[in-house]
């Protein structure tokens, strides 16, 4: 309903599935951070193959949220060491934003680290960003990606 902030956790799953969580409060808190408490308002799982939530974005053409859901191989162990290799199994999803409605796969990603998508404008395309190392994943530089996508929605069967 857009009163609440709607969030996803990446790390931890339980029972390999995806914890969401909803918090109102959020703009009462900015405004008057002293004065305002924020209030888990729902709590439940999605299903996203193993994978937890690296984005959750609004998007106002297909009326549903576009995910990007990845796996974790967990933090570091050891400050003085890298973070344990990244499985690169990404994934994009589309959720109508009901609990009672599985995420529906869009596409599998297996060789990319996505992290974030948005709607570009009111388009047709959205774009998929990705992340892939520094040096703590003994990489010699940053490296990032922008990849731009054709997505208008989802076909459903009539009911």
């Amino acid at each position: 309903d857009g009163k609440d902030l709607l969030c996803g956790m990446r790390n931890p799953l339980f029972d390999d599935a995806a914890i969401v969580f909803a918090v109102d409060g959020v703009p009462q808190a900015i405004q008057s951070p002293g004065d305002a408490s924020l209030k888990v308002t729902d709590f439940f799982l999605l299903d996203l193959g193993q994978r937890g939530i690296s984005e959750l974005s609004w998007d106002p053409v297909t009326q549903g949220y576009l995910i990007t859901a990845a796996k974790s191989n967990g933090p570091r162990l050891n400050p003085d060491q890298p973070y344990p290799p990244n499985t690169l199994d990404s994934a994009l999803y589309w959720w109508s934003g009901r609990k009672n409605e599985a995420p529906i796969l869009i596409a599998r990603i297996p060789d990319m680290t996505i992290e974030a998508v948005c709607r570009l404008g009111n388009s047709r395309y959205i774009a998929l960003g990705s992340d892939e190392g520094d040096v703590s994943e003994g990489r010699t530089a940053r490296q990032s990606i922008v990849t731009i996508m054709e997505f208008s929605g989802i076909w459903q069967k009539s009911k």
